[in-house]
């Protein structure tokens, strides 16, 4: 599933849903709806590469990912548009992605069922790593961010993990849209 599915939680929602015998058209369109998203941040890679051919945007276009997409955009401006930067961004991140799904398979089955429930945290964490960086650069937003987090953290106690994930999408969208000014993200 991970070379061909490149979304993190799409794949634990995927396989959650198969366990589940839930069928196919449904597990397609969580996914799709999960990944929406992903619109947004291909329209802000694909402006800064607009002068890449048309073909080798279609392949770029396959590795914006929420790491990918962090990474790249807090590149030097000299850097952004680059269609090469993007492509090794991309490519290092599917690589790893392939061969850390490797590595988990071929462990699996040595490690203890506690430290491998453990690593449900680990795909908070990877995010909490990206986000540090623009956080430490942008002080204004440390407040709504960890507003957000604590609501997140409220409200996954209540709800499964899919509702959590798709209600905390929802009130980063509204945070962004209608908390943040243009003002605070420069």
């Amino acid at each position: 599933m991970s070379l061909f599915v490149y979304t993190g939680a799409g794949q634990m929602n995927a396989a959650a849903m198969l366990a589940k015998g839930i069928g196919m058209i449904a597990i397609v369109m969580t996914v799709f709806i999960m990944n929406l998203r992903h619109i947004i941040m291909s329209t802000v890679v694909m402006e800064d590469l607009r002068h890449v051919p048309w073909w080798k945007r279609c392949i770029l276009a396959f590795g914006v990912t929420d790491e990918v997409f962090a990474v790249y955009t807090m590149e030097d401006e000299k850097n952004k548009g680059s269609g090469m930067i993007f492509f090794g961004i991309m490519l290092g991140a599917w690589l790893s992605w392939n061969l850390g799904t490797l590595i988990g398979y071929g462990l699996s089955g040595y490690l203890s069922a506690s430290l491998m429930a453990s690593f449900g945290m680990a795909l908070y964490a990877m995010f909490i790593a990206l986000l540090m960086p623009a956080l430490c650069k942008l002080k204004k937003l440390w407040i709504p961010v960890g507003v957000s987090a604590l609501i997140g953290m409220l409200i996954s106690s209540f709800v499964s993990s899919n509702a959590g994930l798709i209600i905390g999408s929802l009130a980063g969208a509204f945070v962004g849209t209608f908390v943040l000014s243009e003002e605070d993200l420069s």
